[in-house]
């Protein structure tokens, strides 16, 4: 199954599970896709202003 990660957002989202963080917050939509993989529970991040 290709999704189109990049290996930054494969690594981010390894750590997170590796650490069995509570939430995950990601910045775009490739991590998003990857996160839900993981049965990680996600959280937008807001712009900056």
């Amino acid at each position: 199954m290709k999704i189109g990660t990049r290996t930054l957002d494969v690594m981010y989202v390894a750590c997170a599970c590796e650490i069995q963080a509570d939430r995950f917050l990601f910045f775009d939509e490739r991590q998003l896709s990857l996160a839900k993989l993981s049965s990680l529970r996600v959280l937008k991040s807001s712009p900056r202003r």
